[in-house]
């Protein structure tokens, strides 16, 4: 999944209760227009591109929602496309 495909402004997060991820931001990259979200979900991490407004400081909990619309599985032995 990219970045920019998980999403935590709470109008998606609202219309997408299903693919909630309840974080904790590790690092935060301000770049500009956009800002880098580091987080950890307990042993696993993910990174959300967000807009430079939903800029937070590393320890904030954050909730984010993924656009499954986006996603694309692939069979690891043989890795041809599941979806």
């Amino acid at each position: 999944m990219r970045p920019e495909n998980i999403h935590v402004d709470e109008a998606f997060v609202q219309a997408h209760p299903d693919t909630v991820l309840d974080g904790e931001i590790v690092v935060s990259e301000l770049l500009g227009n956009e800002s880098q979200l580091y987080c950890k979900v307990k042993n696993h991490s993910y990174i959300a591109k967000v807009n430079a407004r939903d800029h937070e400081v590393p320890g904030t909990k954050k909730t984010a929602s993924l656009d499954l619309d986006t996603v694309h599985f692939f069979d690891p032995t043989t890795e041809l496309v599941l979806k």
